[in-house]
């Protein structure tokens, strides 16, 4: 895929946290842009280690309705199921015709007795408590569609071997998901 895109391309990182995927990507492609977005203290912390090292191509996107460009890829990393109004964040990324999007390590669930995302509390980093979603599969997929975005890959993930949903029942599918997106231009 890299391969047969000439120009500059364009990764958002939505949920970065630290710049691991920054240098990863800086060490293997030539020609790309990378922005960064976070929670507003992670937006300023790495503003200055970008000041501070002098980093190229790399940049700090602290509010999303700055954005106006088309962006490549957006990565989602383990982050678009703590955001409150999710899909209204998806949506943004559709405006401007992001041609693919990558939700990584983001639970999904399908139910015969519910449709609708679940909130869960997170506890797994004491002291610190996380509320975040537990997405339906079904409705994921069909929002995305309505969003003109087909899903063309899609594997679970096991990164992290010591987590249990056994507190949920009456679940027919429960894990967490990588999902592949690609934008499709209707006519």
């Amino acid at each position: 895929l890299y391969g047969s895109i000439k120009k500059e391309i364009k990764i958002l990182d939505f949920g970065a946290n630290n710049i691991d995927n920054y240098i990863y990507l800086n060490r293997y492609l030539k020609n790309f842009k990378y922005f960064y977005h976070d929670l507003p203290e992670y937006n300023n912390f790495v503003e200055g280690v970008i000041k501070e090292n002098q980093l190229q191509n790399i940049q700090v996107i602290k509010d999303l309705s700055n954005l106006e460009n088309e962006l490549d890829f957006v990565l989602f990393g383990s982050s678009i199921h703590y955001v409150n109004n999710y899909k209204q964040t998806i949506q943004k990324f559709n405006k401007i015709k992001s041609k693919f999007l990558i939700f990584s390590h983001t639970p999904f669930y399908k139910s015969d007795k519910n449709d609708k995302d679940i909130v869960m509390k997170q506890v797994n980093i004491h002291p610190t408590i996380n509320y975040a979603y537990l997405i339906e599969y079904n409705n994921f997929i069909k929002f995305m569609k309505e969003n003109n975005y087909e899903l063309i890959s899609q594997n679970k993930n096991n990164l992290i071997k010591n987590l249990n949903f056994k507190n949920f029942k009456d679940f027919s599918f429960l894990s967490f998901l990588d999902l592949f997106f690609k934008r499709i231009d209707k006519i």
